[in-house]
């Protein structure tokens, strides 16, 4: 008896762990008799790949989670007040002002609060920042202070992340909290403007009101990104303390980094700072910057494509008017303005090693068997 021999291709896949997509990288084809060890191992073989496969999409959507720890909005919790209207009548205590009572669970320290929502005005000639809201806790208040500026409106948005102070700065926001929507100056009988829309949020920002702050940064193991909140709140004097935040980060492996600053709309502060951005490897050593880096939007700092060995780091963000120095010790920087300013940090690393589910998938050989039977 002749015995059929079975030609069989052999496909090698590539799982590309950024996108969860498998790429076709080789393909060999080989003639077995259907008998033979090689052939019963090949179709057990592809059954274990398309078991495999669900496992593996799964490794890539993990290795690809963004970090936050360190830096920006840690913790937040927000809540919807309703469509309003929300009345900003008269000064604290008027009888004219919306008053509601929201539940929050918080469970963290909150430094910052931000309002949204749309304001109207209903008397001619009443400003935006007189429309202004207080949030109490107990014997604790704070007043959010609207961001439309001393002008005359007909309808606004805003957005706006304030800072807390006193007793509330840094306390968890967990409780029935009293919120006032008032009008800090009276300009006639009933409402002077409205609120709809609002949505109110407590965040747990880092770093807060600090410049020259130090923070943990990320550990890129793989392909990744990290994205933080800045703040030159100060005005500090150019020199070896001048306004500068350092993140330290670590490279479990060797890639590429992309990085930079931009503006952080609904924070107070100017609206286009002007920052510069330099890294030093784990000795404090210079590794890259610039003296005037402006390649982001407007006047902040943006570098793509720098190749980077495994390693510890820490990334600069310095003032107008830094001086790098070859090290971290012996670099100067610039003085924010009175007004401060604050800085959003993004970080993309795309790792040069193959991702682990990459490995795993040339592990199982990726057999996916086309048949076709020939005869001898």
């Amino acid at each position: 008896m002749v015995e059929r021999v079975v030609g069989v291709k052999t496909s090698i896949y590539h799982l590309d762990v950024k996108f969860s997509t498998f790429r076709q990288i080789a393909v060999i084809e080989f003639h077995l008799p259907r008998s033979s060890f090689l052939f019963r191992m090949g179709v057990r073989m592809k059954k274990l790949f398309l078991f495999g496969l669900v496992a593996l999409v799964g490794i890539s959507q993990t290795a690809n989670a963004d970090s936050n720890a360190g830096g920006g909005i840690v913790n937040s919790e927000s809540i919807n007040l309703g469509s309003g209207p929300f009345n900003h009548g008269a000064p604290v205590g008027s009888g004219d002002n919306t008053i509601v009572t929201p539940t929050f669970v918080g469970g963290f320290n909150a430094n910052r609060i931000r309002f949204s929502g749309t304001l109207t005005s209903l008397i001619s000639g009443t400003f935006a920042s007189e429309a202004d809201i207080r949030v109490t806790l107990g014997a604790n208040f704070f007043d959010w202070q609207n961001p439309g500026g001393a002008v005359t409106f007909t309808t606004q948005t805003y957005n706006s992340s304030q800072a807390l102070t006193g007793a509330l700065l840094n306390a968890n926001p967990a409780g029935t909290w009293s919120v006032q929507f008032f009008d800090s100056f009276n300009d006639g009988a009933g409402a002077d403007s409205r609120s709809n829309d609002v949505i109110m949020t407590f965040e747990e920002a880092l770093p807060t009101t600090d410049s020259n702050g130090v923070f943990g940064g990320p550990t890129f193991n793989a392909t990744g990104s990290y994205n933080s909140v800045g703040e030159f709140a100060v005005a500090q004097t150019a020199g070896l303390n001048g306004n500068h935040d350092r993140y330290s980060f670590t490279l479990g492996v060797a890639g590429t980094l992309d990085y930079g600053t931009t503006a952080t709309p609904g924070f107070t502060g100017l609206v286009n700072g002007d920052t510069e951005i330099a890294i030093f490897d784990g000795s404090g050593n210079f590794v890259v910057g610039s003296d005037d880096d402006d390649n982001g939007p407007g006047l902040y700092s943006l570098k793509t494509g720098l190749s980077l060995a495994a390693g510890n780091y820490t990334l600069v963000v310095g003032d107008f008017s830094t001086t790098w120095g070859a090290t971290l010790a012996t670099s100067t920087y610039g003085s924010a303005p009175a007004a401060g300013y604050d800085y959003g940090l993004f970080m993309n690393f795309t790792s040069a090693v193959p991702e682990p589910s990459s490995l795993a998938a040339l592990g199982l050989l990726g057999l996916a068997f086309g048949f076709r039977r020939r005869r001898s």
